[in-house]
């Protein structure tokens, strides 16, 4: 389980405490993803609500889930068949902050690198959010996107590929994953002398990372408060008009993303840095068989 859904069940225990709920967890993997045997052990158990998280294996296990008997909540990602009751981040307005906050700062170049299975778990919001900014801004910003397929960092080939963008597009700022910042490592680049990074991700597990903190904990939060609802006013099944609850980030000020007037103006695409690391990037780029000369 990794840091997002550990603060999700976190805020979702809370506040079933403090509304007089107890939390209890199951794991999909414990029961096959077997719908009806899912069916069996919340019946016997005595459940009446249930929150999930459409992913890993809960398409699977849905598909053959009686729901008529449970109030039911999705949380952090939309399920599409059938529609369902979701407390979420709101992807689009953090996009906005980040840039907001980029503009204010003084960045000129700004590019966003994110995955096409980030930005699908979003119904497409960060993409669309960048595109539309971009489209708007003032004719002295630079504002460019780069997707990529997978968020593994230990895919090689794909952080060359992200290495190769980064180095002919040259920006000031990237917003980005865990996969982008390994590329710029590879690359030799510091952060922020060279390029400055945000992440839309922000965790406390890197405190030199500025970025958007989508409270995850109050995402759980809110998916039981969903629940809750439903479980007052009888309500069970699939919903005739599903909800949408949705919560804002916070920004978050790290080392990663100083103001332009507080970094040294010597950038990547300068001729002196050019040379400093031309050596690197050319020995990075003769390695066939992965990014490491």
């Amino acid at each position: 389980m990794n840091r997002f859904h550990e603060l999700g069940i976190h805020g979702a225990t809370k506040r079933a405490s403090a509304l007089g709920y107890s939390l209890e967890k199951i794991w999909l993997r414990d029961i096959d993803f077997n719908g009806k045997r899912l069916h069996q052990v919340l019946k016997a158990r005595g459940i009446p609500g249930l929150i999930f998280n459409n992913r890993g294996g809960a398409e699977k296990t849905f598909a053959t889930f009686d729901w008529e008997a449970f109030a039911i909540a999705t949380w952090a990602v939309k399920m599409h068949q059938p529609h369902l009751h979701l407390a979420s981040y709101h992807h689009a307005h953090g996009i906005r902050l980040a840039l907001e906050k980029l503009f204010e700062f003084g960045y000129k170049r700004i590019a966003m690198m994110l995955s096409e299975e980030t930005d699908r778990w979003a119904e497409n919001a960060f993409y669309q959010t960048f595109f539309y900014v971009e489209k708007h801004s003032p004719p002295d910003i630079w504002m460019r996107s780069y997707r990529y397929s997978s968020t593994s960092i230990d895919n090689a080939p794909q952080r060359k590929r992200i290495a190769e963008w980064i180095l002919r597009n040259k920006p000031e700022v990237i917003l980005g994953q865990g996969i982008v910042w390994e590329a710029l490592q590879d690359l030799g680049w510091r952060i922020p002398e060279d390029v400055a990074f945000v992440s839309p991700y922000w965790s406390k597990e890197w405190p030199e990372i500025g970025g958007v903190n989508q409270q995850p904990d109050v995402i759980g939060a809110n998916a039981v408060d969903l629940v809750a609802t439903q479980l007052l006013q009888n309500e069970r099944g699939v919903p005739e008009v599903p909800k949408m609850l949705l919560n804002e980030g916070a920004w978050v000020d790290a080392k990663s993303i100083p103001p332009r007037s507080d970094q040294k103006k010597e950038r990547p695409g300068s001729a002196r840095t050019r040379r400093a690391r031309s050596q690197k990037s050319e020995l990075l780029f003769k390695d066939e068989k992965g990014l490491r000369s």
